[in-house]
């Protein structure tokens, strides 16, 4: 179980703004006329209004992920609790299988069985209890066969070691060898589970093997091969260019599967800035993108294998997710739609806060 962390931080308020403070000095200038001090009482009122709604979301941010680290807190309190008992299961189960042995062995001598043959059977029946002991739960769904995957502990980081964040056990694959599901799928399940069929493979190459494409936030190569055509590849080690290319076949797949089209690396760049590790990300960043693509996928094939809208829930969770990311501040509207990803929060000049709509050439016809 992945432990909780720090105890998140109350955010100090924020105080006013370069603007409220340049019209606050005009408001209170004896050189400006009336015309101009309301003017300027004006401005102030709206950068105000800018400063508290700010302030707020802040503060309901602290609070949401205050109550979150609360309730992980004790949860991981009663997993540290609860080890030594399940330590003491285990091995009530593993000295029970030696008893087991001993008992069988000597009933076997009973049976005037030879010693190699009473060790051999002994052993035999053991390693079957062993093996039924360790059998993940499996169940029958649509004729096919499907077993429970095992929980994979998370590992903090530590200096030097990007850590993991683990994945909880009772998620389902299916069994090697399983018939294929009887059930005839409709368009959205068969584009779901082509989806994940497709991106499962690159999400156990990133975990397991590329620590969760740390290579792309710690390599200059991949600013360098964007402003110099080729160079990146050049200089890129190969760790850099495996990660690079698990990350793009991901994020092509999604994008495809929320769009219906294939779309180009810059666009699928674009609109999963909460997923992708860039370069300058530090290891906390890195892990919390390759925590949000495995829940990502777990999530679509959970809403498709209820029969759900996939599509609509992909959308929702990558929009959620980019809505993490901070505020951009001092942006156009075109800048916007055209450097932010769907989802992500901004301030225009004038103060205006937005969020990044879906894009309409990205809706499936």
């Amino acid at each position: 179980m992945k432990p909780p962390g720090p105890e998140p931080k109350r955010p100090l308020p924020l105080g006013p703004s370069p603007d409220q403070i340049r019209w606050q000095n005009v408001m209170k200038s004896p050189l400006a006329n009336p015309a101009t001090q309301a003017v300027a009482q004006q401005r102030y009122g709206e950068q105000e209004a800018i400063r508290k709604e700010l302030d707020s979301q802040r503060q309901a941010d602290y609070v949401r992920d205050y109550t979150n680290w609360h309730q992980d807190t004790r949860e991981y309190a009663k997993f540290v609790r609860e080890k030594r008992d399940r330590n003491i299961k285990q091995l009530g189960e593993r000295l029970g299988l030696e008893k087991t042995q001993a008992d069988l062995e000597k009933m076997y001598f009973e049976q005037g069985l030879p010693r190699q043959q009473q060790v051999q059977k002994a052993a035999l029946d053991i390693a079957q209890a062993q093996q039924t002991l360790t059998k993940r739960p499996t169940h029958q769904i649509e004729g096919a066969l499907y077993q429970e995957t095992p929980e994979v502990p998370a590992i903090p980081p530590t200096p030097g070691q990007p850590g993991s964040p683990g994945r909880p056990a009772g998620a389902l694959e299916m069994v090697p060898g399983s018939p294929e599901p009887k059930k005839t799928l409709t368009e959205q399940e068969s584009k779901a589970a082509t989806f994940v069929r497709d991106v499962l493979p690159d999400m156990d190459l990133l975990e397991t093997k590329l620590n969760h494409g740390m290579a792309l936030a710690k390599s200059p190569w991949s600013s360098l091969g964007a402003s110099v055509p080729g160079m990146g590849n050049i200089f890129a080690t190969d760790e850099y260019k495996a990660a690079a290319n698990a990350i793009g076949r991901f994020k092509g797949a999604v994008m495809q599967h929320l769009s219906g089209a294939a779309v180009s690396p810059s666009e699928a760049e674009r609109n999963l800035p909460a997923f992708i590790p860039r370069y300058g990300d530090n290891e906390q960043e890195v892990l919390r993108k390759a925590e949000r693509r495995r829940n990502y996928v777990n999530g679509v094939a959970a809403v498709a294998g209820r029969g759900g809208d996939a599509i609509e829930a992909g959308r929702k969770i990558v929009m959620q997710n980019n809505s993490e990311l901070p505020v951009v501040r001092d942006i156009s509207p075109e800048q916007a739609k055209s450097t932010l990803g769907a989802g992500q929060r901004f301030v225009l000049p004038d103060g205006t806060i937005g969020v990044v709509p879906w894009p309409k050439h990205l809706l499936p016809r």
